[in-house]
């Protein structure tokens, strides 16, 4: 059994040191399916491979696909790589049983493969960014220009709504970053999967269906939470998920700001300006601004448009009216 397990950790990318959490998280009956569907397969031509019931193998394929092992495309099925695997898991809160540091270790393996992956992705060109800012609702509505400009110079689509008004299905999920980092105590349930992802998920019997109105009453929650609003993509996947991101757990906000990968988040189109006259120095706006644009030095506040990605945060925050959006 330990060569088929050594066969699995050669094919899906495993590191011979995680060899012993790969035995400890896949049943030892199911690695020959695994080994098997390292193409596309069906369950017939496993069954048929494996010399086993066809009704046994729907069974165990149905449980791998459940438990995030396998990918499925419509009646075929294929083995994640290792780090899709503990993708899932760690997202999906189902490694907790690991003592601190064994979960640390693989945390750490996760955070730099998606690195490696999503670099390769934007310098072939299969991704222009990771993810993007989405300016807030609620920063909208408080723009003073808003509802007089129409859509001349002031931008005043909302995007979010836009891209959530697009989708045909909403799967709300707990957030995978905060499950899997745990550097705060923000809300989890934010994240919201649209479309295929949605279907996935909900399949797997992960998160639940909501509603469009629902969709919005939880960005009200993640704005007033001073939560950042990204579009998060993956090739061939554009904006399969809207979620509500923390600078200290989101994987992008950390690649941004942790790794200087400048090239994974987009701006949102629009950018804030701030009116000095009205500023009254409170800086609230200085907690709110996860990218380090707004700043409180000697007493003044200091604003830096370069770094500003125009999620609107600072916006919700400012009792003053101080700050409007202008487009970028």
């Amino acid at each position: 059994m330990l060569d088929l397990y050594e066969n699995l950790a050669s094919q899906i990318k495993c590191p011979t040191d995680h060899l012993d959490l790969l035995k400890s998280i896949i049943p030892g009956k199911l690695v020959p399916i695994l080994l098997y569907c390292s193409t596309w397969s069906t369950p017939k031509d496993i069954a048929k491979e494996l010399g086993l019931p066809l009704e046994k193998i729907e069974l165990d394929i149905n449980k791998l696909f459940k438990d995030g092992m396998i990918s499925r495309n419509k009646k075929y099925f294929k083995t994640r790589s290792f780090y899709g695997i503990i993708n899932t898991l760690l997202g999906e809160g189902k490694l907790e049983q690991l003592a601190n540091r064994d979960r640390a270790k693989i945390v750490d393996f996760y955070m730099q493969s998606r690195i490696q992956i999503y670099d390769r992705y934007i310098d072939q060109g299969r991704l222009k960014a990771s993810s993007r800012v989405l300016t807030t609702g609620e920063a909208l509505k408080h723009h003073e220009h808003l509802h007089a400009a129409g859509s001349s110079a002031i931008v005043t689509q909302d995007e979010a709504y836009n891209i959530l008004n697009r989708a045909n299905n909403y799967a709300l999920v707990s957030c995978s970053c905060r499950l899997t980092f745990r550097n705060c105590h923000k809300p989890i349930n934010t994240c919201i999967n649209l479309n295929e992802s949605a279907n996935e998920l909900l399949e797997r019997g992960i998160g639940r269906q909501i509603t469009l109105e629902e969709c919005q009453e939880i960005l009200t929650i993640a704005d007033r939470e001073g939560l950042v609003h990204i579009a998060i993509s993956a090739p061939g996947q554009s904006d399969y998920a809207l979620c509500s991101c923390c600078s200290c757990c989101c994987h992008d906000l950390q690649a941004l700001l942790k790794y200087n990968r400048s090239n994974w988040v987009q701006k949102a189109n629009v950018i804030v300006q701030d009116d000095p006259q009205k500023c009254i120095n409170c800086f609230n706006c200085v907690e709110r601004c996860v990218f380090g644009a707004r700043k409180n030095i000697n007493e003044q506040l200091v604003y830096n448009p370069e770094l500003c990605y125009g999620c609107g945060l600072c916006i919700t925050s400012c009792p003053a009216g101080a700050i409007t959006l202008k487009k970028r």
